[in-house]
Order: C-alpha cells, then sequence, then structure tokens
C-alpha cells in the first residue's frame, strides 16, 4: 500500500511553486529595467551624434549653427544638397564601414527634437565664444514610469534617468 502525503503538504508545494516564481521575477525585471535603460542613453547618443552632425551640415550651409531644431529641418525640407548629406550620415551610422550599401535611408528629422530619454526637447546651446556649440539631452534627477509594452509597471520599477552625455564643439564626452 502507497503511504498518505500529510493533509498540508499541497499548500506548502504551492508556496514553494509561488516563490520561486518570485524569485525568478527579482532577478529577471531588473535586468530588463536595466536593459531599457541602456537602450535609452544609447539611443539619445546616437540621436546627440545625429543632431550635431545636422548642426555641423547646417554650419556648412548658413555659415552659423542654430539653437532652432526649427531652422535645421526647415533647411533640410528646402535644399536637396543638405537634407542628402543628413540622409548619408543616418545611412553610415546606422551600417558600418565594412557594409557595403547600395542604398540612403531617409533621417527621420522630427527624432532631432526631443531626447528619448527624458522626453524634453534636445538642450542646444550656441555662443560667439568658445565652446561654440553644446549639444545634450536634458536630464533631471528624477525618474520616469517603466512601460513593458503598454503597460505601466508599478511606481517601484521606475527608472533612473541618467545623464547620457553630450557633444561641446565636437568633442564626444561619452568616448
Amino acid at each position: 500500500m502507497a503511504a498518505r502525503k500529510g493533509r498540508g503538504s499541497i499548500i506548502l508545494e504551492i508556496l514553494i511553486l509561488c516563490m520561486l516564481v518570485a524569485l525568478a521575477a527579482s532577478l529577471y525585471i531588473p535586468k530588463m529595467i536595466w536593459q531599457a535603460e541602456e537602450d535609452e542613453i544609447q539611443s539619445s547618443r546616437r540621436w546627440l551624434s545625429h543632431l550635431w552632425a545636422a548642426e555641423s551640415a547646417y554650419k556648412s550651409f548658413q555659415e552659423t549653427y542654430t539653437a532652432d531644431v526649427d531652422s535645421i529641418i526647415a533647411l533640410a525640407n528646402a535644399d536637396t544638397a543638405y537634407r542628402s548629406i543628413l540622409n548619408q550620415f543616418y545611412t553610415s551610422s546606422i551600417y558600418s564601414e565594412k557594409d557595403s550599401v547600395d542604398f540612403v535611408l531617409e533621417m527621420p528629422l522630427d527624432s532631432l527634437r526631443f531626447c528619448p530619454i527624458s522626453g524634453e526637447p534636445f538642450a542646444i546651446t550656441v555662443t560667439d565664444s568658445t565652446p561654440a556649440l553644446k549639444v545634450a539631452c536634458p536630464v533631471d534627477s528624477g525618474s520616469k514610469p517603466f512601460y513593458l509594452g503598454d503597460r505601466k509597471m508599478p511606481d517601484f520599477f521606475r527608472q533612473q534617468l541618467k545623464f547620457s552625455g553630450q557633444i561641446v564643439d565636437g568633442s564626444i564626452s561619452w568616448e
């Protein structure tokens, strides 16, 4: 005859299963948040580089920098040569030099407006002295909600906003 299990064993098994799920979640969720933060920092740096290239090309066309992204977009929409330069830079930033591509991607100009980390407009500082141009992502010391797909996660999963770097007269702070 088979031995009988104790009456509390099913509750104990369910409790152990719940604890294993909680342990797995406690390892997986922070890793997912850290990866999302790192992806946003890399995206911010990539768009800072794109904005810097747009400013440099703008200066070669207009002989001055601009603190207004709308001026960059207006010039790109009006001057096909300027737009071509932006598109070539955008394509080369996506594909490495060892990849031979025979096409040029269209740079999404509206992405030059806002920092992906904070959602705020990029900070562009133009001065007559040195440094003449500084582009950065404005990040305060706050935090922003974390989303898993379309679902907002509870507040204890909030991402801490981090300084993603800046470019001052061509000098990149994260390299």
